[in-house]
Parts: C-alpha cells; sequence; structure tokens
C-alpha cells in the first residue's frame, strides 16, 4: 500500500467511526488495490461480536459510499437488536 491508500484507509477509519457512533469500534481497515480494481474490508466490533463489511471499486475513490452505507446499515442492525434484546448488542 502506498501513502496515499494508506492515508484513505485511515480517512475512511476515521470517517466510519463517526458514522458507527458509541458502541462499535472500527478494529481494522484492510485497503487491497490492484490492476483496476480495488477492495476494502472493514472489520467492525459490536459489543462482543465481529462483523465485517467489504466493499469492491473500479479505484478506492468507489469505495466510499459503500462502505459508509454498509458501516450505517450496521448501526441500525445493532441498535435494533438491542431494541429487541432490551438493551444487549
Amino acid at each position: 500500500m502506498n501513502d496515499a491508500e494508506g492515508q484513505f484507509a485511515a480517512r475512511i477509519a476515521e470517517d466510519l467511526s463517526q458514522v458507527v457512533g458509541p458502541g462499535i469500534a472500527v478494529d481494522d481497515v484492510d485497503l487491497v488495490v490492484g490492476d483496476g480494481a480495488a477492495k476494502v474490508t472493514v472489520t467492525l466490533r459490536v459489543g462482543d461480536q465481529v462483523e465485517k463489511i467489504e466493499a469492491v471499486g473500479r479505484n478506492v475513490l468507489t469505495l466510499y459510499e459503500p462502505i459508509v452505507r454498509q458501516a450505517a446499515e450496521t448501526r441500525l442492525a445493532a441498535a435494533y437488536r438491542r431494541l429487541l434484546t432490551g438493551g444487549e448488542p
């Protein structure tokens, strides 16, 4: 991973931390860039559970919107589970 890709991965981690909010931690961001394709895999910790979200695109810029959307969906799902279980993640 070059410097620009490393900065992009760090930016994704920072932005996702804001999207998922408290109670969900961004554990890892793995960015792979190859010949005309890019893939990001993000590991989120939701309480005791580990969730992985992933996006694939033509380049790193095409990964941003889908991974943020998936992080928001994960946050919503965790909130729903908390409602159903009376507070447990």
